[in-house]
């Protein structure tokens, strides 16, 4: 295997196999021990946690796999009440027993995978593999993403297809660099449609955002190909000419996602947002604009009265309107939530307890951010965190912008969130290693120094 893919002869079987466990571990004791025993307060049954849609999840799928036993496969569909889940957890319903538990292997390999790919995007940027391990191994112990893995949920599908499209662009912007042989595209392309699958199954309407974030990709990767083109590689210009041509072959069919499908399924009214149109901007960017603006006011009308909605007052109603928002939107999508959540009582014990251990994992979010911004000069040296960076700011801005829901809002951003955390961690521990090196070999010898 060439050198930047060497990450598969450092740790992967230990840390694939080493979460499996602990996740399934962990599901198991939440499911049969602390729900049911140490907090039944929050025990709905069967093992799950009251208030989630992991409950409605549930019911649906029992439901499936019992016309599917009555009638048939032909009743099966992959999404019978508007959700992905449903249809893959049918065949474990079906086949081994319609209870929750029987999901834990699924979800402790989706979880086993999602920080492995972690730890691999790190090792093409760091040569310490020991920082990438520890880093990865913090955010794969966050608590707050036991709401998915102890749990039905499609968050973990969601999750791993996005950080393996990630890894993928990481992997092909070596090669646009001349770093890595443009038959490594193959294993590339490979891993992005596997990712985009996974994704496709629970959330399609995200494909279409990465979509538009991609083309943005594909013309900095572009770029750096033509780069290497005149240091006399030529797999880098070949390389260029590709990914403009599939950029603007990308560029006609793309639109935001249309996550008026979510509010739909949660029995929300579809209803269009008053919106003042541009004169200057083109009907389609303009289109754009609002089909966010419409986004928020639906999720706003179906989530009325939640407990951690946030800025519900704020009304977009033209262009100028959502572009003068992204600050504020950008600050929620980060920052959120903010200190002074931490301590207060949710709607609910469920909501007390998540605001509790959200507040322990945003101390760890500050302090990785912090690093990160530290070193920011000495990252935007290398083209990988470019990458991984436009996809989590092209991914938060509209994530900011359309959910005014902060526990959504945390959900749905742990796999950009964790590319930048495990960042500031690796760098974090990359300096401390150094640090003890440095003090380990001590001061040169006398002669060395004369």
């Amino acid at each position: 295997m060439r050198q930047s893919m060497g990450f598969v002869r450092n740790y992967p079987a230990q840390i694939w196999i080493g979460f499996f466990i602990y996740t399934a571990i962990a599901a198991l004791a939440v499911q049969f021990i602390i729900l049911p025993f140490l907090l039944p307060e929050l025990h709905w049954g069967q093992g799950l946690l009251a208030g989630l849609d992991s409950v409605v999840f549930h019911l649906e799928t029992v439901d499936l796999a019992e016309k599917i036993k009555a009638n048939g496969w032909g009743e099966w569909r992959l999404r019978p009440g508007g959700q992905g889940i449903e249809g893959v957890a049918v065949i474990f319903y079906y086949f081994i027993a319609p209870e929750p538990w029987t999901l834990i292997p699924l979800n402790a390999a989706i979880h086993a995978t999602t920080i492995l790919v972690l730890y691999a995007i790190l090792t093409n940027l760091f040569d310490n593999k020991q920082a990438c391990l520890y880093s990865a191994i913090i955010v794969g112990l966050f608590p707050s993403a036991m709401t998915w893995y102890t749990q039905m949920h499609k968050d973990g599908f969601s999750c791993m297809g996005m950080v393996m499209i990630v890894w993928a662009w990481v992997e092909i912007s070596r090669v646009a660099a001349g770093r890595s042989k443009v038959q490594w595209l193959l294993a590339s392309v490979s891993l992005s449609a596997i990712g985009s699958l996974s994704i496709w199954i629970v959330r399609p309407y995200l494909l279409e955002m990465i979509i538009v974030i991609s083309v943005g990709q594909m013309m900095f990767l572009a770029g750096i190909a033509a780069s290497s083109y005149r240091r006399g590689k030529i797999s880098g210009t070949i390389f260029a000419i590709a990914m403009f041509a599939a950029g603007l072959c990308l560029v006609p069919p793309v639109k935001l996602p249309k996550l008026q499908e979510v509010i739909l399924a949660k029995g929300g009214v579809a209803r269009d947002n008053t919106w003042d149109y541009s004169d200057f901007l083109p009907a389609r960017v303009d289109g754009w604009f609002k089909q966010v603006a419409d986004v928020r006011t639906n999720f706003i009308q179906s989530s009325h009265g939640a407990g951690s909605n946030i800025d519900v007052d704020v009304k977009l109603s033209s262009a100028w309107d959502v572009v003068a928002y992204i600050p504020r939107s950008m600050q929620i999508a980060f920052l959120a939530p903010f200190p002074w959540d931490w301590f207060a009582n949710g709607t609910s014990k469920a909501n007390t307890y998540m605001r509790r251990v959200s507040g322990f994992e945003m101390m760890g979010v500050y302090l990785s951010m912090i690093v990160l911004l530290a070193n920011a000069a000495i990252m935007a040296r290398k083209h990988e965190f470019w990458i991984i960076l436009m996809f989590v700011m092209g991914y938060m801005v509209v994530l900011g912008l359309s959910i005014p829901n902060v526990g959504t809002l945390y959900r749905m951003r742990y796999a950009p969130m964790a590319m930048l955390l495990t960042l500031g961690f690796a760098i974090s521990f990359s300096r401390l290693a150094r640090k003890s090196q440095r003090a380990t070999e001590g001061p040169p010898p006398l002669a060395d120094i004369c």
